[in-house]
């Protein structure tokens, strides 16, 4: 631009640069027009929001003697490219990204010690998949990209200079600045490139928002709607830099990985409906949403988890537990036992039974009279009897307590709970926050352990003891290296970070205008997000002026006022578990499944199971949405597979034999799933190997031979 700046330009080379912008302008003005014509087709709203948009920032298109239109910011004196060949630019962004290696991510093998048709299939695939070779690939070795994430659009021409490279099947744009956009609708051909876009059933969504966590989290729901199978290789392009962009890449980096890892599956809900059916059936308390605590909620809260550092704040726990509610989580209870500090409640998380084993083994059997279980609906049956009294919450992720609240007023009440896994301690610290406790106190939360030390749970906990081996295998998967919540750096693993964000996210949910929550992260492991750090011995003086509570009060109000029972027989639960739906179901997935089998290329391939990911996504009445909700968790996990088996190769003809039998092996699981299913409400995780025969997790099938349970 600075040329025409210059004081020694001719008159003549100043008369064509004016008929330049002229025909600039005129050609920007008809581009809008068609785009938003285009637009009002594919997506109304972006149509009608910019159709009479006016940017909030002063902003000009200047055309340099190459033709090519740039913007400038009058009121920063700056372009949005800092070139004179702004297309030239984005050409070279796109190859540079396309030289990147494809590196997908996949499932590990997994031991079944349950007896789960999803880990028998799941195993079966991998095996197949590990005994291929797998070539090394570049993003601009393959026919197609799965999923690409543009952010930043500019002018629009990162998006054609990519598609000119490569066929992107599913695009998310994320662009922070309406201003931005609203000039891309002047210099990019939308209109064509949409009409392509359709026309080729691909995928593109838009994305506009200017919070960086509101547009991870609109890509994690494109993700999850279209198939989670895409999470598992991202061809991520920053088009420019900005603290907005900045940001967002950091949320990409750290918590992309977890998307995968939120799949539920099939088995694991079985369990779940007949283990929340016979809390039902046997009179367990759930917890309703009113009244509300309000008298207790400023009450401190004791969250005890197992980590090593636990050991130093157990005498600060001992001297002050009168002083605040006491919560056991998991295998805490047995720290907590063998130094004499006795729980209020009893945190737990998992559906498995083997908690029980822990808690039959303290050698009082009166420590847990006075301690009240806190679990959701999935808890298992032969826990929830080891306790007295229960605090059923209903787990909102799971598809049984989702369709009861959508079909039965009774459930209405009922107190859902969120982000209470992937470990016990989120339990803790969700069930607190969700009854309506304000200030909690995090002990032994280590996520890890400080590097430089041994253990990773508490010496007094006796279960480690006797169980040393699961002491050295969780200590052993310690790999990524964090921040300490008190300086230094810990060893920790994607779980445990798991964990950490599902605490971080829950304290951000709650704490707002009209709730300020305090939590205090005394322990010394890994630093989670949106905790204050303090060591217990400077909580020492204010503990000290503190007051006595009155316990049996507070878990009388809790469990007299706060929870109640449910009356729902066996007769009405079988009525609503929808045989016949989930049958069909089965036969619909099945043929969709099986017209995936003929095809040849990667694009249709793909296309085809972010149809069959809609589908299960779609539901036109609560029966439906139950019966999907119960299968498309596991189906995602097995289109994953498929995936993998897709991209073993650089072609795709070379990949087909491994590819077509992981998509028999998914048919042969959906064909399982429909026999199991007639066996619910009384699939209860253990009793339920009733059901197989011969010591083998379900049956033979066509293209997978049963395994023997472990």
């Amino acid at each position: 631009m600075a040329d025409f700046n210059d004081k020694n330009i001719s008159e003549e080379e100043l008369d064509s640069f004016v008929a330049l912008q002229c025909e600039m302008k005129h050609s920007l003005e008809s581009r809008f027009k068609k785009n938003i014509s285009s637009f009002r087709d594919y997506f109304p709203e972006i149509a009608s929001f910019f159709e009479t948009y006016t940017p909030s920032k002063k902003i000009d298109f200047v055309c340099g003697q190459n033709g090519i239109p740039n913007l400038f910011y009058s009121d920063t004196n700056e372009f949005i490219y800092n070139t004179h060949d702004p297309i030239l630019y984005c050409k070279d962004i796109v190859t540079n990204y396309l030289k990147l290696p494809f590196n997908v991510s996949n499932y590990n093998p997994q031991v079944d010690f349950i007896g789960q048709i999803s880990d028998k299939y799941l195993n079966e695939c991998l095996k197949h998949i590990d005994n291929s070779a797998r070539d090394k690939i570049t993003f601009s070795e393959l026919d197609t990209v799965p999923l690409c994430v543009v952010t930043g659009i500019g002018l629009g021409y990162i998006i054609g200079e990519l598609y000119e490279k490569i066929s992107v099947s599913t695009l998310v744009i994320v662009e922070q600045d309406p201003d931005v956009f609203f000039a891309s609708l002047h210099t990019f051909d939308w209109a064509h490139f949409l009409n392509y876009i359709f026309s080729e059933h691909l995928s593109i969504d838009i994305v506009i928002d200017s919070c960086p966590i509101n547009c991870f989290n609109t890509l994690s729901e494109i993700i999850k709607k279209r198939g989670c199978y895409l999470s598992c290789s991202l061809l991520s392009v920053i088009h420019y830099k900005n603290e907005f962009i900045n940001e967002f890449s950091r949320l990409l980096q750290t918590k992309y990985e977890f998307i995968p890892n939120l799949l539920g599956f099939y088995d694991d809900y079985l369990f779940g409906v007949s283990h929340c059916c016979y809390a039902l059936s046997s009179g367990k308390h759930f917890v309703i949403s009113s009244p509300s605590i309000e008298e207790y909620a400023e009450y401190p809260v004791f969250l005890i988890g197992s980590g090593p550092s636990l050991d130093k704040d157990i005498q600060f726990i001992k001297q002050h537990e009168n002083k605040a509610i006491v919560i056991a989580c998991g295998t805490s209870i047995d720290s907590l036992y063998h130094t004499g500090i006795n729980p209020d409640f009893f945190a737990n998380t998992e559906r498995i039974s083997e908690i029980a084993t822990l808690l039959n083994s303290l050698p009082d059997k009166n420590f847990l009279d006075d301690v009240m279980l806190l679990c959701s609906d999935v808890c298992h049956p032969i826990v929830q009897d080891i306790f007295s009294k229960t605090l059923f919450f209903g787990k909102i992720n799971e598809p049984f307590f989702n369709y009861l609240r959508l079909i039965e007023d009774e459930f209405k009440e009922v107190q859902p709970i969120s982000y209470m896994n992937p470990l016990v301690g989120n339990m803790g610290v969700a069930a607190s926050l969700f009854l309506g406790f304000n200030n909690l106190y995090l002990f032994g939360f280590d996520n890890g352990k400080k590097c430089g030390t041994d253990s990773i749970h508490s010496k007094y906990a006796s279960f480690f003891k006797k169980n040393e081996s699961i002491e050295k295998r969780d200590s052993y998967k310690l790999v990524d290296i964090v921040p300490g919540n008190f300086g230094g750096e810990c060893l920790t693993n994607s779980y445990y970070r798991m964990s950490m964000e599902s605490i971080s996210n829950i304290i951000e949910q709650f704490n707002n205008e009209d709730r300020r929550i305090q939590v205090v992260n005394c322990s010394d492991g890994s630093l989670i997000e949106n905790t204050t750090p303090i060591n217990s011995r400077e909580l020492d003086n204010l503990f000290q002026n503190k007051t006595v509570l009155d316990k049996k009060k507070i878990r009388d109000f809790l469990f007299e006022k706060k929870s109640r029972t449910i009356n729902f027989p066996r007769d009405r639960i079988k009525r609503i578990l929808s045989y016949e739906e989930f049958s069909n179901l089965c036969s619909i997935v099945i043929t969709k499944l099986e017209q995936l089998l003929p095809i040849e290329t990667r694009q249709e391939l793909y296309i085809r199971i972010s149809e069959l990911s809609l589908f299960l996504n779609t539901s036109s009445n609560p029966n439906e949405k139950f019966c999907k909700e119960m299968i498309e968790s596991s189906l995602q996990s097995m289109f994953i597979e498929i995936f993998n088996a897709s991209v073993l190769k650089k072609n795709f003809s070379d990949c087909l034999s491994v590819c077509r039998l992981t998509i028999s092996l998914s048919i042969d699981f959906v064909r399982e799933c429909e026999e199991l299913y007639v066996h619910l409400p009384d699939y209860i995780l253990g009793d339920h190997r009733k059901y197989f025969k011969d010591g083998k997790v379900g049956r033979d099938m066509p293209h997978c031979k049963a395994p023997l349970v472990t």
